[in-house]
């Protein structure tokens, strides 16, 4: 995972077990999908999820990796 400063600098590149949520700050790109009369997409999160099982969101979203830009990571 890309780690960003809070000006999304790159500052490093952690893998996803080395993450401290509470004071990293990871890239991550998501995708809205909207219709035209307006309504959006929107998806429930696993129960499973580690971080915010049940909510409710954006239709899909990634963290991106090493070497991807946020338009190459949301197309995988």
């Amino acid at each position: 995972m890309q780690i960003v400063d809070s000006e999304n600098h790159l500052i490093g590149v952690k893998p996803k077990s080395e993450v401290d949520y509470s004071k990293d700050i990871n890239r991550a790109s998501a995708l809205w999908l909207q219709n035209s009369q307006d309504e959006v997409l929107i998806a429930q999160r696993s129960k499973k999820k580690k971080n915010g099982p049940l909510l409710w969101g954006r239709a899909t979203a990634w963290t991106v990796e090493k070497g991807e830009t946020y338009e190459i990571n949301i197309y995988k």
